[in-house]
């Protein structure tokens, strides 16, 4: 997909999920999908948020994220998101 329709992508999915959170707040799924798209527009700090928020309702976001090539790349383009996805293996190490 090419950059501009991506970020037109992201968009769009962001405006519908907003929508659906007001529905279902407590949906993790939909907080994950949010923080892809908020990091694949340029948001690091919005991408964060909703990851965070995601990885409280529902752990096994973590791993998820961990999987998944988009956030690989936001993790290398923002320091937040990389320390929160590995904040879970340096507090399970020191166990």
């Amino acid at each position: 997909m090419k950059p501009g329709v991506a970020l037109r992508h992201s968009i769009l999915v962001m405006d519908r999920s907003n929508n659906r959170l007001q529905l279902r707040p407590d949906a993790d799924h939909i907080f994950y999908i949010m923080a892809r798209c908020r990091g694949l527009a340029g948001d690091g700090v919005g991408a964060y948020e909703n990851l965070k928020r995601a990885i409280d309702l529902e752990p096994r976001n973590r791993a998820a994220a961990r999987q998944d090539a988009d956030f690989a790349a936001l993790a290398a383009r923002y320091p937040e998101i990389h320390d929160l996805l590995a904040l879970e293996r340096s507090v399970s190490g020191r166990m």
